[in-house]
């Protein structure tokens, strides 16, 4: 029947019913069996479009991927389908299994087509079944939904050993370096003589980020052992290295000269490896002792006796083999040719006749050893010289010396030499230009009406000589010349005796000065003294305790206050201690103790004999004293330092330190101590009599002892001594020469002094010291070129001015370094992310370009999908960052009471969450006899309780035992469990997730499969 059949029904029924209505109602009921009919057919068709089960998806893959979430790793499988085949499709569910045979879990629902299931184990295979779900919510077919399975590998964290370990040595010691593959869960190297990695023992060398070490394995040979130990704390297997130092070789013996200033001791070079010398030194007069230095030359003071010398080369290990013994005496080095200064020897020293041919050797007296001069004609016996006695072609030019030929020796009067005319003899030549010896490298000295020339090659004339004044004079002597003299002349001065230490300063800074001043073509001024720097000091250590021999009552005013008695304020003083110090002393620093004793302290009362009077009471009026330190210089109070004591205890310790400056001159300084304070007396006299016995009240009232642990005293600039010097006045002294002054540079390097490192200056290596300096030479101002690692060069001027130093500020060059981007472990490849609120694109490997200063940071807050990072970047140039985000997120679901009143409900796990924290407080049992409440949270489908609290009280109603719900639940992120809520008797029920809850040790496990 269709609908047009039940509009004709209709108009058959009539619109009144008369007589008894069974007409009516006959075609009534025919009307509503016919329109049941087809709102049956109506319903069936609905329900069986309703029911009508939508078709599979298709095209199931499955990814295995892996990922750290907070320190915790995990192994995941990402899902992807194909949906094109559902035509009413609206979500899926995600089934798993890890046997085919086996039960199937829910593992979650995905609206799109791809599903990451978390938390797989590795080594199991999984098997995979993706349900379509149409719009009605009606599911496709369970069993023969399509299934696909994986078998989880699992990812490798432990990384992989170094590899290219070696050991080297240079200049700086030893030097560790190997290569390793980064695996992304690196966190440090660790160095060691043993297979004990993480053990904290002296086999342990080092641990570092770095690719080397300067680690000092202690021993010349071992076995070294390098692991990689993970952010997990797990260890690599090792990379071994079997290193040998072989000790140096046995030095050459050492050589010993003699010197002014003792003994030279000649060692071989060091060899490459070694950094100093250990010389062993005996002499005969008792000294056994080791030396070191980094030269391969050290003078030791010894002037008479026998000495014995050895030395060694030290390396960062150990000493090496020694040397050879070489004894020698002192005297015996001292004296021999090379130490036997010109004209030592004369003729005036030989003996007549002690020279003879007996004790001439053949050939022993040669032209080259017989000085020009020597032998003169004075000297040579009559007709000694003959033909027969002057060998064939011996007297030629070069060994007739200078002047040795003059004018008496020959028949002439004279040899006029003007113009060109000269003699000529090897090197020596005689003109009208005067006397002139050339040297080997074309330079002469040259005699004539000037005085005595030097000039080198280039011309440059040094040294003249022409008159000359030596004398000795005394400190603030003016020397004044017979006649002035042409031009302000050269003065030097040498020391002669001046005292070189004051006693008065323990710690002190002196310089000698021995200069001329105030020089002119009239005299010059003579400095030779000693002077002391302002920083110099003196401390004396030695404790001294002293005690009030004196007391002064310096004011005393007389108060009435009934039955004949007075009361009176005293304010007197004594002079503790005084100290004597040197008139050349501007500051002084003393650290006291002051122990007062209290009269007062036990009966308050104090007995005091007076003069013409009987002994009489005394007590304080107002119960306190007023007691002022004092530092006295020179008749002025410079510091002081009050205090009150009370009559509560019998001694009273104060510990202080007074200190102050004042002028040069004073040479005593005093600590006062001064006393204020009220007394009331009886009847003990008149006012004259009780005045006159003042010092007697204070001394019986004032008790006090002086500790002086030390006192320190600083100097002002000042001469502390005088003395004679010698002086040398010179008019010819051209000295055309350049000083060089070394200074000091310091290198900074971004802002900080560059320690210990290399840099380039002007092409040359130079080292920084421990605190960024390097160490120039050179004249005037001069511009470098300053280079260190990648940063740009830089030019700067040097300073060399005694005691300047030049900064040289290296800035750091722009290096470009890299933020990797990662999401659940995966890294986001050409993936649009934010920087810094930014908008940037992921290269293929996640990664973004930033950059910076070398060796500097900056912060970046990284943003994707649902999570963001803020992490620090160090601009290393072309390292990796990585900024870790992650899908889970904190949350939280919370139930009341009465939705958790015995109440079946599903809770969905949120991706990425591996714990669930679980609180409810449960009412609290009391007030009536064995009351008691209880509440739980139990999955049903395997009756694991995830919760459970109660309460319960004694017969008396008070509560005896109470336990609140509160656990943390270990469960598979995704999946859905049924729960049975019986928690009527709490204040609500609070699920909780987030990374650090995931980070928590769980209570109750439901996380199988």
């Amino acid at each position: 029947m269709n609908a047009e059949d039940i509009k004709n029904i209709l108009r058959n029924i009539p619109n009144s019913v008369s007589g008894d209505g069974k007409t009516f109602v006959a075609a009534l009921k025919n009307y509503l069996t016919k329109y049941g009919l087809v709102t049956d057919e109506k319903i069936d068709s609905a329900l069986e479009e309703l029911t009508k089960k939508p078709n599979h998806v298709d095209s199931i893959t499955l990814l295995e991927l892996h990922a750290i979430m907070d320190g915790v790793r995990s192994n995941n499988v990402q899902i992807n389908w194909d949906s094109t085949p559902v035509s009413d499709y609206a979500k899926a569910e995600i089934w798993y299994t890890r046997s085919a045979d086996s039960s199937w879990e829910k593992a979650g629902e995905a609206s799109g087509t791809q599903y990451v299931l978390q938390g797989v184990a590795a080594g199991e295979t999984y098997y995979i079944r993706v349900i379509a779900v149409n719009s009605k919510g009606v599911t496709a077919d369970f069993d023969t939904a399509p299934i696909a399975n994986i078998t989880i590998k699992g990812s490798q964290y432990i990384p992989a050993p170094p590899t290219q370990f070696v050991l080297t040595w240079d200049e700086q010691g030893p030097l560790w370096k190997w290569l390793f593959e980064d695996n992304n869960y690196v966190d440090f190297f660790e160095l060691r003589l043993d297979q004990n990695p993480g053990v904290w023992n002296d086999k342990r060398l080092d641990s570092t980020r770095e690719t080397w070490s300067r680690a000092n394995p202690e021993v010349r040979s071992g076995t070294a052992y390098l692991y990689i130990r993970n952010i997990f704390g797990e260890y690599s297997e090792p990379a071994v290295h079997e290193f040998n130092k072989a000790m140096g070789g046995k030095p050459a013996a050492p050589i010993l000269t003699a010197t002014l200033d003792g003994v030279n001791i000649e060692m071989a070079g060091l060899p490459l490896g070694y950094t100093h010398y250990k010389i062993h030194i005996v002499t005969s007069d008792g000294e056994d002792d080791y030396y070191t230095t980094s030269n391969s030359e050290y003078i030791y003071f010894f002037f008479s006796g026998t000495i014995t010398v050895s030395y060694c080369f030290v390396d960062d290990i150990s000493d090496g083999e020694w040397s050879d013994t070489v004894q020698a005496d002192v005297k015996t080095l001292m004296v021999n040719a090379e130490n036997i200064a010109d004209n030592a020897v004369t003729a005036a020293k030989i003996r007549a006749n002690s020279i003879d041919a007996s004790k001439i050797q053949a050939g022993a007296v040669t032209a080259e050893k017989i000085e020009a001069g020597a032998i003169t004609a004075e000297k040579l016996a009559a007709g000694s010289v003959t033909s027969d006695a002057i060998q064939a072609g011996s007297v030629i030019g070069e060994k007739i010396a200078a002047n040795a030929i003059t004018g008496k020796h020959f028949a002439a009067e004279n040899i006029d030499l003007t113009g060109a005319l000269s003699i000529t003899g090897g090197n020596v030549k005689l003109s009208e230009e005067g006397l002139r010896l050339t040297g080997g490298d074309n330079s002469y000295t040259l005699f004539n009406a000037e005085g005595i020339n030097y000039i080198d090659k280039n011309g440059v004339v040094y040294a003249q000589v022409k008159k000359m004044i030596i004398g000795k004079a005394y400190d603030n002597q003016y020397i004044k010349f017979a006649a002035p003299w042409a031009k302000p002349p050269t003065v030097l001065m040498s020391p002669m005796s001046i005292k070189v230490n004051d006693s008065d300063y323990s710690a002190s800074s002196l310089y000698l000065v021995c200069e001329a001043t105030d020089v002119s073509i009239n005299g010059f001024k003579v400095n030779s003294y000693l002077r002391l720097a302002d920083d110099s000091y003196g401390v004396n250590n030695i404790a001294k305790i002293d005690t009030p021999s004196e007391f002064i009552v310096e004011s005393m005013e007389q108060y009435w206050y009934g039955h004949y008695s007075y009361a009176y304020t005293f304010v007197c003083r004594s002079d503790v201690s005084k100290i004597t110090i040197p008139s050349t002393a501007k500051y002084i620093e003393l650290s006291l103790q002051l122990d007062i004793t209290n009269p007062f302290s036990n009966n308050a009362y104090v007995y005091v004999k007076y003069p013409g009077a009987n002994s009489g009471w005394t007590k304080l009026d107002n119960n306190s004293r007023t007691v002022t330190v004092q530092l006295i210089v020179a008749n002025e109070v410079l510091q002081e330092v009050p205090f009150t004591i009370g009559d509560g205890t019998s001694t009273v310790i104060k510990n202080f330190i007074l200190s102050a400056s004042f002028n040069a001159g004073a040479t005593e300084a005093i600590v006062r101590v001064i006393w204020k304070y009220k007394l009331k007396t009886g009847e003990h006299g008149s006012w004259q009599t009780i005045y006159n016995g003042k010092n007697y009240i204070a001394e019986a009232t004032c008790k006090c002892t002086l500790k002086r642990t030390y006192y320190k005293i600083a100097a002002s600039n000042a001469k502390i001594a005088r003395g004679y010097a010698t002086f040398l006045v010179t008019d010819g002294s051209t000295n055309i020469y350049l000083a060089e002054v070394f200074v000091k540079v310091l290198i900074n390097y971004d802002g900080s002094p560059l320690v210990s490192k290399a840099v380039s200056v002007s092409g040359e290596s130079y080292t920084t010291d421990a605190d960024g300096y390097i160490e120039m030479k050179g004249s005037d101002y001069k511009e470098y070129t300053f280079v260190y690692g990648t940063a740009p060069p830089i030019n700067a001027t040097v300073a060399f001015t005694d005691g300047v130093v030049t900064t040289v500020n290296i800035a750091p060059a722009n290096v470009t370094c890299y933020i990797k981007v990662t999401y659940d472990g995966k890294v986001v490849a050409n993936q649009t992310v934010k920087l810094n609120n930014v908008d940037k694109t992921t290269d293929e490997n996640g990664k973004i370009a930033v950059g910076g200063l070398d060796n500097h940071s900056g912060e970046y807050t990284v943003a994707y999908k649902n999570d963001s990072v803020t992490i620090t970047v160090n601009y290393i140039d072309g390292s990796t960052t990585t900024a870790e985000l992650f899908e889970l997120q904190d949350g939280s679901k919370e139930w009341t009471w009465q939705e958790t009143s015995y109440k079946n409900i599903s809770f969905a796990i949120p991706g990425g969450a591996h714990r669930i924290k679980i609180e409810a407080s449960v009412d609290w049992a009391e007030g009536e006899p064995y009351a008691e409440t209880s509440a739980s949270i139990i999955n049903t489908a395997n009756k694991k309780v995830w919760g459970n609290g109660y309460s319960y009280a004694a017969d008396d109603g008070q509560n005896y035992d109470h336990k609140d719900i509160d656990s943390i639940v270990a469960v598979t992120p995704g999946k859905t469990y049924n729960l049975l809520f019986d928690c009527a008797s709490t204040n609500g029920v609070k699920f909780s997730w987030g990374r650090e809850i995931d980070k928590m040790i769980a209570t109750v496990v439901d996380d199988e499969e």
